[in-house]
């Protein structure tokens, strides 16, 4: 299962990065891409796709993304879903890892320390991982934090759809 929507970007100068991410240790991110909502809001929802052959007429649905300002986010559970031979018109943007509510472990659940640590400083310009970094923050989360839903989580890919795919 795919899922696409048209985002707002999350960039330095805007009122909740400034109050979020002022003392995140994340200096390297220009912009922030996530699925988490509270974030990167998706302007009309998020749309289901069974497969990639139903991106014309969800693109259909949905708002076209304001340039600079708002981006088609496409994404998929990174451990279950297949990946498109054909990348053409997609860009990889990285890694994201969320609880069943798309709330991003790496972004909005706290600072990560010890262990998670290292692996937070790698994270790319959109405040993603690489697919093997994500993979290890999902098996370090829960022993890092046992009980907090927000350690058991989905390793989700996300790329961004170029001028409507």
């Amino acid at each position: 299962m795919w899922w696409l929507s048209t985002r707002n970007i999350l960039r330095p100068g805007n009122p909740e990065w400034d109050a979020y991410f002022a003392n995140h240790p994340f200096r390297q991110v220009l912009e922030l891409r996530t699925i988490d909502g509270w974030f990167n809001r998706a302007v009309d929802g998020n749309y289901a796709l069974a497969t990639l052959d139903d991106l014309p007429d969800v693109l259909d649905m949905l708002p076209t993304p304001v340039l600079t300002e708002q981006y088609y986010c496409l994404f998929a559970d990174a451990l279950t879903t297949p990946m498109p031979a054909d990348q053409t018109g997609l860009q990889l943007l990285g890694y994201d890892l969320s609880d069943e509510t798309w709330t991003s472990s790496v972004t909005n659940c706290g600072i990560w320390v010890g262990q998670l640590e290292t692996v937070a400083r790698r994270v790319n310009q959109y405040g993603l991982l690489g697919f093997e970094d994500a993979q290890l923050a999902q098996a370090l989360l829960p022993k890092a934090w046992p009980g907090d839903p927000h350690g058991i989580v989905t390793v989700w890919v996300l790329f961004e759809l170029l001028s409507g795919g």
